[in-house]
């Protein structure tokens, strides 16, 4: 099996006694490694669950419209999801300084994304050079995310992927036979996976291997200053992993820039 690129980075719940304390969680201590908070793919993805404790994130056929364009066409994971079209969320690759500076993907909303702007548009800074400390409080719709700066100081991006072993962000989405995090269906495709036909199946129930291809917008680096390259082919194949506590956040723009 191939090594594992990078893992994904959640808010974990505070402890009382060995027990989770309810709309409390432990800070997150991060490096965006992009330029700008615009460089950060954002798309609709349905987190799917298809079996006790797998999940599945597949794109949303959706995606990369505005909400009043969504209304308009059809989506077959949609129709069949209680909760309808998904919200527009970011993926970022960052540096987890609470881990050794391990690469790991986040997942946010809007609303954090436009504090992270705001700061770095202040600071007049690019956005891996400044340091945040990321907040979580709250339930429901009523949990609140804060960005705080931490600190700033130069961050040399090609050099941390070479220190990784990797040239580029690996891919995000990708179709049958890949290895990304967001699976890419057709619509047939969709109705199959719904149907309990999925296009991992090894073909016993007790294991199965997700597999996936390239992103819509590719972001590469480029002397220090990330680009998106809106071609089909992707960089870097990364090994992921089913995970089960998912950030997962309903606070969407009605436009934007997406996938």
């Amino acid at each position: 099996m191939e090594e594992r690129l990078f893992s994904y980075l959640f808010f974990k719940a505070k402890e009382a006694n060995g027990r989770p304390v309810v709309g409390k969680f432990e800070p997150l201590k991060v490096r965006f490694l992009y330029s700008a908070v615009e460089q950060i793919p954002l798309g609709r993805v349905h987190l799917y669950n298809y079996a006790p404790k797998k999940f599945s994130r597949v794109l949303c056929l959706k995606n990369g419209m505005t909400n009043k364009q969504a209304e308009k066409h059809s989506c077959p994971m949609c129709d069949v999801e209680r909760f309808g079209t998904p919200s527009s969320k970011y993926y970022a690759f960052v540096s987890d300084l609470n881990d050794d500076g391990a690469l790991k993907l986040l997942e946010f909303n809007y609303s954090l994304g436009k504090q992270l702007d705001d700061v770095a548009e202040l600071k007049g800074r690019p956005l891996h050079d400044l340091v945040f400390v990321l907040s979580k409080k709250g339930t429901g719709k009523e949990t609140t995310y804060t960005a705080m700066l931490d600190e700033t100081s130069p961050f040399n991006v090609t050099g941390y992927f070479k220190s990784l072993g990797i040239a580029d962000y690996p891919a995000l989405v990708g179709g049958v036979g890949d290895k990304t995090p967001v699976l890419q269906l057709s619509a047939e495709q969709m109705q199959e996976f719904i149907n309990g036909n999925y296009p991992w199946s090894t073909g016993e129930s007790s294991t199965t291997t997700r597999k996936f291809t390239a992103l819509g917008a590719t972001v590469t680096v480029r002397n220090e200053q990330t680009a998106v390259d809106m071609g089909d082919d992707a960089t870097e194949v990364a090994q992921f992993e089913d995970e089960e506590s998912m950030e997962i956040v309903d606070d969407t723009p009605s436009s934007g820039s997406f996938f």
